[in-house]
């Protein structure tokens, strides 16, 4: 699974540098920015929601609020592919598999994952 996420991830290498352009283009102007703040939330929310059911299924708990977790690969996601769009040779899919592995690891407490 991770090996997809890792791929796909760097299968879209301009939509970052599109979305994170949109994104300073968009802070300027408030109504632009009000709806992208409501998008991205809606992205948040059903992200927190698909991570809370990985993490339920497998009788674990986060390492995080799922919440919290969603936004901090949202925003890696983000950072490592401009870093990548930069320099090809940043950041390799071993790499950024290991830091996805260690950032998504439970702490084998088992119960349900709670939502942020």
């Amino acid at each position: 699974m991770l090996g997809l996420a890792v791929g796909a991830a760097r299968a879209s290498i301009f939509r970052p540098a599109r979305t994170a352009h949109s994104r300073v283009h968009a802070a300027r102007d408030q109504h632009l920015n009000n709806r992208y703040a409501a998008a991205h939330q809606r992205t948040v929310e059903r992200m927190t929601g698909v991570l809370g059911g990985i993490y339920h299924r497998a009788g674990q708990v986060p390492p995080l609020p799922t919440g919290q977790l969603a936004e901090l690969m949202l925003a890696l996601s983000s950072g490592a592919q401009l870093e990548h769009a930069a320099n090809p040779a940043a950041l390799p899919d071993a790499i950024r598999a290991q830091a996805l592995r260690r950032l998504l690891a439970a702490d084998g407490v088992p119960g349900p994952a709670g939502p942020a």
